[in-house]
């Protein structure tokens, strides 16, 4: 039985590689809020309706640099825990890639704003 010669298995090769690439390419960047940013005015529950989200995706949370962005546990976020946080920013302009599958929540640093919604579900 004779092996498929060396181009046959480039070729393969570089497809793989192709469609790895083209993943990759296919990341989404939601700006948090869209215009009105990570803010108290923001409706983020209208926001978020309709999107899907995927591994790659990034969000990217524009805030006031006088207030702060946490990533929360499910229990703290129901519980509007602010003092037990997994990630705490506060550049006022941040970033984050959504690594690997599953939920991921985020709060304001400023317990004040739980009851008036800044809280994305």
């Amino acid at each position: 039985m004779a092996m498929p010669n060396k181009k046959v298995w480039l070729h393969v090769f570089f497809m793989i590689i192709a469609g790895f690439a083209l993943r990759s390419c296919t990341a989404t960047t939601y700006i948090v809020g869209d215009s009105s940013g990570w803010d108290i005015s923001t409706d983020l529950d209208t926001w978020s309706q309709g999107k899907r989200f995927f591994v790659g995706d990034l969000l990217v949370f524009q805030y006031s640099s006088s207030e702060s962005l946490n990533e929360v546990t499910r229990e703290n976020f129901d519980s509007c825990n602010t003092a037990a946080v997994l990630k705490a920013y506060s550049t006022g302009n941040t970033t984050v890639t959504l690594s690997e599958p599953g939920q991921r929540l985020f709060v304001s640093g400023n317990r004040l704003y739980y009851p008036i919604g800044l809280r994305p579900r």
